[in-house]
């Protein structure tokens, strides 16, 4: 299944800005936890 990771290269390829919260924390859209 290592085709797996090629069925949708363009997810990966997106790079969303990061959102400044009022504490000046990036955050990353769909990131997960920030670590």
């Amino acid at each position: 299944m290592e085709d797996a990771h090629d069925i949708e290269p363009e997810q990966e390829a997106q790079e969303p800005e990061p959102v400044h919260d009022a504490n000046g924390v990036p955050h990353w859209p769909g990131a997960g936890p920030q670590l």
